[in-house]
């Protein structure tokens, strides 16, 4: 039975189906069946929870369920108000439809702006990580590789630093 070294730090690494396992109970359990699971207590201590890769896991799966879900609803919002154009069905002004559509372009202008702030902060977050703590134990080449590796996965992952 692995025990946990610090307060969040696990002796073991997170096995690829363990983090896999974690995403299902939590996604489809909750987080208190994943906190009582235990499989991962006996392999990774009773707060195994509290490790940083466990919570970014956690919060990565949360983003990705609800993410797909707002989206497909704002699409279809979007779709339907294209329906409202039809001269058919409605009868509209130029000036009507201008300022809504402003309040639209604003609205889409403070998500955008949301996720570039977020990325600022993953990417300063990544830069203190990296040169913050263990800047004695890796070469500038293998930090510019993390950096990389981190970015290349932001945008594999269909989030693009770029509007």
């Amino acid at each position: 039975m692995n025990m946990e070294s610090k307060e969040g730090q696990l002796d073991t690494a997170l096995t690829d189906s363990d983090q896999v396992l974690i995403i299902k109970i939590f996604i489809n359990d909750g987080y208190s069946a994943l906190v009582e699971n235990k499989e991962l207590i006996k392999k990774y201590g009773s707060k195994f929870y509290k490790n940083k890769d466990v919570k970014d896991l956690l919060k990565s799966a949360r983003f990705n369920k609800y993410f797909e879900k707002r989206l497909k609803n704002t699409i279809n919002a979007l779709n339907n108000l294209e329906n409202m154009s039809n001269t058919n069905n409605y009868y509209f002004s130029r000036g009507e439809v201008s300022k809504q559509l402003r309040q639209l372009s604003a609205a889409h202008s403070k998500v955008q702006n949301s996720f570039k702030t977020a990325f600022v902060k993953f990417e300063r977050q990544e830069k203190e990580t990296f040169e913050g703590k263990h800047s004695d134990e890796l070469d500038p080449q293998e930090l510019l590789k993390l950096y990389r590796k981190t970015k290349d996965k932001n945008t594999e992952q269909g989030l693009t630093k770029e509007w």
